[in-house]
């Protein structure tokens, strides 16, 4: 009877709150709301054809999982993570995902290689055009990085950086990388498929550390030039300066 109920449960469509949550959570990460961006609640309520009630039910969702902030006077915004946030997730992801990538090279079934062959071929194709198209790249990349955490065939190493993983993609270091850099970031993901197909642990650690750490230097080096202070400082959010920069990951 339980497993029945709950199989009647999981077929039933999605609350009002649901669809809202799920509608502002990916407008977020797609970019549509940027870092700062206020959420007025009758627009967003109809904009997903709801009542300001689920509205608010996923702002405070979103909010929990540190991608809405409410600040005084203004409301719902979408948060800008600060810059000393910004150096953390940094810090976890070089621990996190080098080991992922090391494990990957020794359980990475034939059919996660074929999916990160054709992401890596996919970025490629798009960082090759005149006018490359960021949104795209970054979405892309995404899926990059979460097919390899499931090809290491950890389910701790995947939950935990999963969990990071949204605020990681609102980072959006490629909305500001070079012509010079993006490419070398596709050649990081080239390479880092050559260690994982040659089954070199070491070898695979090494590039995704490599990798994220290019990230890093281009994000510091994004937030000095803008004079958005030092790591541990308030991110430019919270000092009125405006968008935090990134689009998604290194």
């Amino acid at each position: 009877m339980a497993t029945a109920k709950r199989a009647k449960d999981s077929s039933l469509p999605p609350s009002a709150e649901e669809r809202a949550y799920q509608h502002l959570r990916r407008e977020i990460l797609d970019g549509t709301y940027p870092p700062g961006e206020r959420l007025r609640e009758e627009a967003l309520a109809q904009q997903v054809g709801v009542s300001r009630t689920p509205v608010r039910g996923a702002l405070q969702r979103l909010a929990t999982e540190g991608l809405v902030e409410f600040r005084r006077y203004t409301g719902a915004v979408v948060r800008v993570l600060p810059v000393g946030e910004i150096e953390q997730v940094f810090q976890f992801r070089i621990v996190v995902e080098s080991l992922a990538a090391e494990l990957a090279a020794t359980r990475a079934s034939p059919a996660a290689l074929a999916l990160l062959q054709d992401l890596c071929h996919r970025m490629e194709r798009l960082a090759e055009r005149e006018i490359p198209d960021l949104r795209d790249i970054a979405r892309l990349n995404k899926e990059f990085h979460l097919a390899l955490l499931a090809a290491a065939g950890n389910v701790f190493v995947k939950r935990v950086a999963e969990n990071l993983g949204d605020l990681n993609f609102m980072i959006r270091s490629y909305s500001h990388f070079s012509r010079a850099q993006l490419q070398r970031s596709m050649g990081h993901h080239r390479e880092l498929l050559q260690a994982i197909e040659a089954r070199n642990p070491q070898w695979a650690r090494s590039v995704m550390t490599a990798h994220i750490e290019a990230g890093r230097s281009a994000s510091r080096a994004w937030i000095a030039k803008e004079g958005l202070g030092a790591p541990g400082e308030p991110g430019p959010g919270e000092a009125g300066a405006g968008d935090a920069g990134p689009l998604a990951a290194e």
